[in-house]
């Protein structure tokens, strides 16, 4: 305003450092405001005011303006291609994601170091083991140096997609790591069950490791403890358990999901008063509980699966295999706390019969 207000006018380079503010805060009709003045300047043609338009529509999860004007443009630079792909990417917009990567290659624009990170991420979201090892190739034919940045990107990607040998290999090779690195190793071991590696069966050793880090632990680190909390504390006794729950929700108080969980632990001991505050202030922040959602590639095709919805015509089928993997599992529980073994030994037999003819 103090600007406009000494008569000098905005250039090209004036509106990016606008945009770019209101991508930070996520004001979406501030930077709607921003875009009016920009064509009212005759700058909406400027690359560098688009890329940056791009950026920050894919901030406020405005897909369909970020790929408004990344169509509009007459010119592009590998900067406007990484922006729509991250913008695809960070609103979970895999397949576009992918399509506008293949785009890119055949109108002979040449990938640079963000792009590869950018698909790693996208390869991770859907465990796409398969692409990330191909954009892994890419980056050692291209001879691009494994900084902290690409290096945290690989071990996010073969985390996710399961590979955690690999992960680990370029986890202990990278010679410079961050709190993301530690991160992605950690909840990679924790999400794939290997709960020594990632030193969550170990709760008061796993805290104190976490604590000393060189960097402030983030949510992701606190939410896998707390996960491993519910696995290795089931009976709630561990001073641990009530530490990590607090600083998380210090962290992220409006983050639905570590609300469910703390409920549940709760729940699984049997602190149903518990229980029921932490569900009432989640009610009482308008919180919700976002469906689950998983994805996992067959045969180079990736199937997604939501929580509530079965697409999949064998849906039923899927289940009834599930639940007898289920129960197998159940049976080192039933090893440890004297259930009666027999009776679900007899019921995991009927349920793998039946699973197994539907299969047939």
């Amino acid at each position: 305003m103090a600007m406009r207000d000494r008569g000098t006018k905005p250039d090209k380079l004036t509106f990016p450092f606008l945009v770019k503010a209101c991508s930070k805060l996520l004001a979406l009709k501030e930077g709607r405001q921003i875009q009016v003045e920009i064509l009212k300047h005759g700058l909406a043609t400027d690359v560098y005011v688009q890329n940056t338009l791009i950026h920050f529509y894919g901030c406020c999860r405005q897909i369909s303006d970020a790929r408004q004007v990344f169509d509009e443009m007459s010119f592009r630079t590998v900067v406007s291609w990484n922006s729509i792909i991250k913008a695809c990417t960070e609103n979970l917009k895999i397949d576009d994601s992918f399509a506008i990567f293949a785009e890119m290659r055949s109108c002979g624009v040449e990938p640079d170091e963000a792009t590869m990170v950018v698909l790693l991420s996208a390869c991770a979201e859907v465990g796409n083991l398969s692409l990330g090892k191909w954009v892994h190739c890419q980056v050692i034919v291209k001879g691009i140096v494994l900084n902290c940045q690409f290096g945290t990107a690989l071990v996010d990607m073969y985390a996710k997609c399961g590979a955690l040998d690999f992960a680990r290999i370029l986890f202990d090779r990278m010679i410079e790591k961050n709190v993301w690195t530690w991160s992605a190793m950690i909840l990679g071991f924790a999400q794939h069950g290997l709960a020594n590696e990632g030193r969550s069966g170990r709760l008061t050793e796993a805290y104190d490791f976490i604590m000393q880090m060189p960097f402030e632990p983030d949510p992701v680190i606190f939410r896998t403890l707390l996960s491993a909390c519910s696995v290795h504390d089931v009976k709630g006794r561990s001073e641990i358990t009530e530490k990590v729950a607090k600083r998380l929700m210090e962290l992220e108080p409006t983050r639905s999901g570590n609300l469910v969980m703390v409920a549940n632990m709760y729940a699984d001991v049997g602190s149903w008063a518990e229980a029921g505050i932490v569900r009432t202030v989640m009610r009482g922040r308008g919180l919700k509980k976002v469906a689950g959602e998983s994805s996992v590639e067959v045969g180079g095709s990736i199937c997604r699966f939501f929580s509530g919805y079965d697409s999949n015509i064998d849906s039923d089928n899927i289940n009834h295999l599930l639940d007898g993997l289920s129960l197998n599992m159940k049976l080192i529980v039933t090893m440890l706390f004297d259930f009666p073994l027999e009776r679900a030994l007899t019921k995991q037999k009927n349920i793998l019969e039946r699973a197994y003819l539907h299969w047939a």
